[in-house]
């Protein structure tokens, strides 16, 4: 499956471009052991494309002014219980920061 978003912010003196596209493949959800899925993402966030209070915090502590790759695998265990796997590649647009941030998780449904 083709995932994508993209927002525009009219202001003409802003940095204003926003997007994010990637594919997902494998299961839609998963629920009992052996199903998984799989995703790729490219996000370019400019700026003042978006408030600052808005996007996710694991990625350069929430800020704007970022591009990056995200890489998440979901492995089921048992019924109700997966593994989350996440990868993060970012780094600043205008700057010269980066971020490498690795998360595992377990999940539980109930």
């Amino acid at each position: 499956m083709v995932v994508g978003e993209f927002v525009y912010n009219f202001d003409p003196y802003a940095e204003k471009l926003g997007y994010l596209a990637g594919v997902k493949f494998g299961h839609l959800d998963v629920y009992n052991f052996g199903e998984w899925n799989a995703s790729y993402g490219y996000f370019h966030l400019e700026r003042d494309a978006w408030m600052d209070i808005f996007p996710s915090t694991t990625i350069m502590d929430g800020s704007t002014n970022v591009a990056g790759h995200v890489i998440m695998m979901n492995f089921g265990i048992a019924a109700q219980t997966w593994i989350r796997l996440h990868l993060d590649f970012a780094r600043q647009l205008v700057g010269s920061d980066k971020q490498y941030l690795f998360q595992a998780d377990i999940n539980f449904r109930f």
